[in-house]
């Protein structure tokens, strides 16, 4: 059923596919950030950061999605928007 909700929340607002995917694998990381930095240093456990890189903020994320998926600056301003969007949600 969530996953209907989103993917109707992408398709009213034209989320470019490539977009969706950035989105769906980084925001975990960026509203997780706290918990897998506290799980990692309680565990000493730190080549987990090798497939749970520290994403500080909405430029770092963005960041680093232009770098995987070698985004154009148009996706790079969606991804940005739904990033601020849902990321407000959690403050």
């Amino acid at each position: 059923m969530a996953l209907d909700t989103e993917a109707k929340f992408f398709q009213r607002f034209r989320i470019e596919n490539t977009v969706i995917l950035s989105f769906l694998n980084l925001f975990p990381l960026l509203a997780e950030r706290k918990a897998i930095t506290n799980y990692i240093q309680q565990t000493g456990t730190i080549s987990l950061r090798s497939v749970l890189p520290e994403v500080r903020n909405i430029e770092e994320a963005i960041y680093l999605m232009k770098m995987e998926y070698l985004l154009s600056f148009e996706q790079g301003q969606q991804l940005k928007k739904l990033l601020e969007v849902f990321y407000s949600e959690l403050e």
